[in-house]
């Protein structure tokens, strides 16, 4: 069974503090996009479910993997994103 599901936070938010985000799971794995400066952070979740070790940068294929994806769904529901001043 492959479990997938998206993310899309596009605002500030003060409690708890946060900043625009987007994620999407895919089984064990999560990409988390960080609308404000644009970075990305892996998490395998089985592995690593308190999210404490970012692992984009030991797994890019699977980062660029999980990113497309997200890119593709954001596109398909029309999400409105951020945007500056």
């Amino acid at each position: 069974m492959c479990f997938f599901e998206q993310l899309h936070y596009p605002h500030y938010d003060h409690a708890p503090v946060s900043t625009p985000a987007s994620a999407i799971r895919d089984g064990d794995w999560k990409l988390i996009h960080f609308s404000e400066d644009l970075h990305d952070e892996v998490y395998n979740l089985r592995e690593d479910p308190s999210e404490q070790h970012d692992l984009a940068g030991k797994h890019p294929d699977k980062t660029s993997e999980l990113a497309q994806k997200l890119r593709e769904w954001l596109t398909a529901v029309d999400a409105d994103l951020p945007t500056s001043k």
